[in-house]
């Protein structure tokens, strides 16, 4: 069941995990420090996050613990950050398999990660079955029972007169959050998962020739490319206080080893809430609420 709060003048509607405020017209949202220490990797570092690689192919051994996707092939598992696979991004520039349309670095922010990798150079060196993991796991209180994450996505798109290629073996980009037993906390914000197809709703298409101009060099087999720009999302766990909870990503090649996916991303906590500046010469109060809402003013 959802439930209303009562601000002055604001109303916030809450579901049972996700958020949506409407507040007034003056409201901004900030690009503030998280609470959780190292989840906008503002250390510049991989400190509090914990990294997995891992390769697959139609090999029989060894097998891992990891859900199978993709029937008959198997998956390669290994602890670490891999450079390359795992990389701290510092510098905003125009990521060409986006034709141009999305930079390494969300809005206003000063690092991220790229998670994966795909075309060749700066943006990564090829593909070769790839799956790369980050998670990061923190104690939920009042003061960081917002999580915010922030993401952008890249997944080439296998050409249609190729090989066939079923959704199970697509590139694609799943965010999980889950608490300490390893469950999703729900099956809507607990979970997301897209796979490259330029009909996914959120993605908007890329030709291999328009990133070529603009200095791709495509690591993989023939594809046009699909691309999320940068997208906000904020998720209420104020029902896990006292709780841990574990926010993880992955990315993925392709099941049949010639097409690559990536992804850019960062997190942030916050405490849930909308706060008021002192009142302006001409009567109006400057509300700041949290990222990654809808907002609408309600007379």
């Amino acid at each position: 069941m959802n439930k209303l709060l009562k601000y002055p003048n604001i109303w916030l509607i809450t579901g049972l995990f996700c958020t949506v405020a409407f507040v007034d017209i003056f409201a901004q949202a900030t690009n503030k420090p998280s609470s959780c220490a190292n989840s906008d990797f503002s250390l510049g570092d991989f400190t509090n996050w914990v990294g997995h690689t891992s390769i697959y192919n139609k090999a029989t051994t060894p097998q891992s613990t990891i859900n199978n996707n993709s029937p008959g092939y198997a998956y390669y598992y290994t602890a670490g950050i891999v450079p390359g696979r795992q990389t701290i991004i510092t510098t905003a520039t125009p990521d060409p398999f986006t034709c141009g349309n999305v930079l390494t670095l969300p809005p206003g922010e000063k690092q991220c990660v790229r998670l994966g990798n795909g075309g060749q150079g700066p943006w990564g060196n090829g593909v070769g079955w790839q799956i790369d993991y980050l998670d990061y796991t923190f104690s939920i209180t009042p003061s960081n029972s917002l999580l915010i994450y922030k993401y952008a996505v890249v997944l080439q798109n296998p050409s249609p007169t190729g090989l066939k290629h079923t959704k199970a073996i697509r590139p694609r980009f799943i965010v999980t959050i889950k608490d300490a037993s390893g469950k999703l906390i729900d099956p809507v914000c607990g979970m997301k998962e897209d796979f490259s197809d330029s009909t996914v709703f959120g993605y908007r298409n890329c030709s291999e020739k328009d990133a070529t101009a603009l200095g791709g060099i495509n690591g993989g087999d023939a594809g046009d490319f699909v691309y999320r720009a940068w997208t906000t999302v904020g998720v209420d766990l104020r029902k896990f206080i006292g709780q841990n909870i574990t926010i993880g990503f992955e990315t993925w090649d392709c099941g049949a080893g010639g097409h690559f996916g990536y992804a850019y991303l960062m997190a942030k906590c916050d405490s849930l809430g909308i706060k008021s500046s002192a009142c302006s010469d001409n009567g109006s109060v400057k509300l700041t609420a949290p990222d990654g809402f809808a907002y609408k003013w309600l007379p």
